[in-house]
This record gives structure tokens, C-alpha cells and sequence, in this order.
């Protein structure tokens, strides 16, 4: 069954063009145009910018796919190195006040790094050391630095993130697990955008 949710708004406008927005995913995606609905938030920002989300299907495809398009595998892949980049520059930001190399940054070496930085960059050292310090004993320890790492990549690229990602998926209009370019711009052409 295809169908997709639409919610309501207050205001008749808005709620009346989700409805249609609906139909059309349905209609589209009952036709083999679409694999699946577009979530709300990706139809929002396919209406404010095309030209930007197939610019991310492209990049998506390939630079994550290969020459049959690009499937679920592809996308995990590309999902799994943004987070993992972002927990990296996430425990890097800490480490770097690692000033003896003992796996702990203690407020004495955040001090240190602290003055030697801009008043921009010393304020966002102590706001990090705080975050990371999930005990509040004034030592960031290597735990401590591995959990503020995957927390801040979890914010920095979250569920959110991930689905919209995804969403490039609902483009396989021959359903053979594989989009490409082509079936992005066909779709986005049949439901006029």
C-alpha cells in the first residue's frame, strides 16, 4: 500500500497543499516513480531549493555509488564516515588540551591551552571540557572523551540528518534497489518540481 502522513498545520493553506503534496507522493509512488514517500521535512526543502538536493544526490551518488547509481549499502557508508568525522573532530577539539599525553585533560592543562587562545576559542574550550566532563570531577578522562565524541556526532549528524540522506532512496522508480541521477530528476520532474 502506498500512502504517506500529512500534518496538519492550522492554517486551511498549508494543510490543503500537504494534502496535495500526499496525493501526489502517493499517486507517484503507486506509479513506480517513487520507491517510497518523501518525508515532509525533504519535500519542504525539494519546494525551497531543487537545484541543492539533486546536487546532494549527485555528490551521494557519486561519490558513494558506482556507475549503477548508488543503494542502502552506499548511503550507510556515507552516513558512517559524517559521523565518524564528526566524533573525530569532536575528541581532536579535546585531546588537543592533552598537554602531558596521559589520556586526561585536567582544568590546570585546559587552563594553559585556554591562554594561549582567542577569547572566541578559550570560551568554547570550557564549554567543551564541561560538556565532556560527565562526572563534573574537573578531569576529562578517555571514556569521557569517546562519549563526548559519539554524543557530538550523534547532534552533529543526527536521525534527522540520516533520513533525509535516506530519502534519496524513495527515488528508485524501478524499485531495483539502485537511484540514480536520472530517476532523481524524473521524479522530482513528474511531481513538478
Amino acid at each position: 500500500m502506498c500512502f504517506t502522513s500529512a500534518r496538519g498545520s492550522g492554517q486551511w493553506r498549508g494543510l490543503g497543499m500537504r494534502y496535495v503534496r500526499a496525493l501526489m507522493i502517493w499517486l507517484f509512488g503507486c506509479s513506480g516513480l517513487l520507491a517510497q514517500p518523501v518525508p515532509d521535512l525533504v519535500m519542504k526543502r525539494l519546494q525551497k531549493d531543487p537545484g541543492a538536493y539533486l546536487d546532494l544526490a549527485a555528490d551521494l551518488i557519486h561519490g558513494f555509488g558506482g556507475a549503477q547509481g548508488i543503494d542502502r549499502a552506499g548511503i550507510a557508508r556515507f552516513v558512517a564516515l559524517q559521523r565518524a568525522a564528526e566524533r573525530a573532530s569532536a575528541m581532536r577539539r579535546l585531546l588537543l588540551a592533552d598537554l602531558d599525553f596521559d589520556g586526561q585533560i585536567s582544568k590546570v592543562e585546559l587552563g594553559d591551552v585556554a591562554a594561549a587562545a582567542s577569547a572566541y576559542a578559550r570560551g568554547r574550550l570550557w564549554k567543551l571540557h564541561e560538556a565532556a566532563d560527565r562526572d563534573g570531577d574537573g578531569v576529562v578522562v578517555a571514556l569521557e572523551v569517546e562519549a563526548f565524541g559519539r554524543a557530538e556526532a550523534m547532534r552533529l549528524f543526527s536521525v534527522a540528518d540520516e533520513a533525509e540522506i535516506m530519502s534519496v532512496l524513495a527515488f528508485d522508480g524501478d524499485k531495483n534497489g539502485w537511484v540514480d541521477l536520472p530517476e532523481v530528476r524524473a521524479a522530482l520532474a513528474a511531481l513538478g518540481i
